[in-house]
């Protein structure tokens, strides 16, 4: 899915393991607009970004975390994405 003008992007109640495709971190462009994300209740959320994604969020301002109990890390290294298993 591209979305090159998002701006914000809320997640709440979600039952994920992650946000983005592993596959699409490292080419993953249309996240560079993003100025707020907002995740709450995402209880089995792993971790949001891989490193190779984070460079790409030039203009985030704002990221909030509520109630994801599960989280592990906000940025995880390809290492931990691949060893935890990341099946949805």
């Amino acid at each position: 899915i591209l979305c090159p003008n998002l701006e914000t992007l809320t997640l709440s109640s979600l039952n994920i393991q992650k946000i983005w495709p592993d596959e699409q971190h490292a080419t993953c462009s249309n996240v560079q607009d993003l100025k707020v994300i907002l995740v709450h209740g995402c209880h089995r959320l792993k971790y949001l970004f891989l490193d190779s994604l984070v460079k790409n969020l030039v203009q985030l301002n704002k990221l909030e975390i509520t109630e994801c109990e599960n989280l592990k890390e906000v940025i995880c290294t390809r290492s931990f994405g691949k060893k935890e298993g990341t099946a949805q």
